[in-house]
């Protein structure tokens, strides 16, 4: 099971499920960011660092305050037990559950369909709007990785293998008018 989130004008979190065929899609959601509040993956560094250092000052580097300010927020950050995966944080954090079949994104949860079907879940926030498509999962498979190659051709294998991955899943994305519609606005 895995999850991957890209900043950008829409934002895309995606769900799988590891099958015996390979790494199965279960869920994405794609959000598209209020118009002047667009989010990109590059500004999280630079608030990470500037709340760092906030938190330095602040408790005046000692030591005890920092790990208990640290392990605090570990706790707010943590996946409630019953979700196997998550993306974000706060109001805008996406949950998944694979035992469950379930998706939460923010406050409401979703169902995800059969296995062999996938849950789609297309987030304006401009206009508040979410609607929900179901497709067929697409299954892509996935070359075992030696680790005993040179890292140099692990790497080329996983960005192949990757490649080969997005192609599966977006083209069973792309079959869909309102997914495809919703991507190009």
């Amino acid at each position: 099971m895995g999850s991957v989130c890209f900043g950008g004008p829409v934002e895309v979190s995606t769900f799988t499920d590891h099958v015996a065929t390979g790494e199965r899609l279960a869920a994405v959601v794609f959000r598209r960011a209020k118009a002047n509040e667009a989010k990109t993956t590059k500004t999280w560094l630079p608030l990470g660092i500037l709340r760092f250092a906030f938190m330095v000052l602040k408790f005046r580097l000692t030591r005890k305050r920092m790990m208990r300010t640290l392990r605090e927020e570990h706790e707010r950050n943590r996946l409630p037990p019953e979700y196997s995966d998550g993306v974000g944080r706060g109001a805008d954090r996406i949950m998944y559950s694979s035992s469950r079949r379930r998706l939460r994104i923010g406050g409401d949860e979703y169902s995800l369909p059969e296995a062999h079907q996938a849950l789609v879940v297309l987030v304006d926030d401009d206009d508040k709007t979410v609607v929900q498509r179901i497709i067929d999962a697409p299954t892509a498979s996935r070359p075992r990785l030696d680790q005993k190659m040179e890292k140099e051709a692990r790497i080329k294998l996983m960005i192949a293998s990757n490649q080969r991955v997005n192609a599966v899943w977006n083209e069973a994305l792309s079959r869909d008018p309102v997914i495809a519609e919703f991507l190009k606005s």
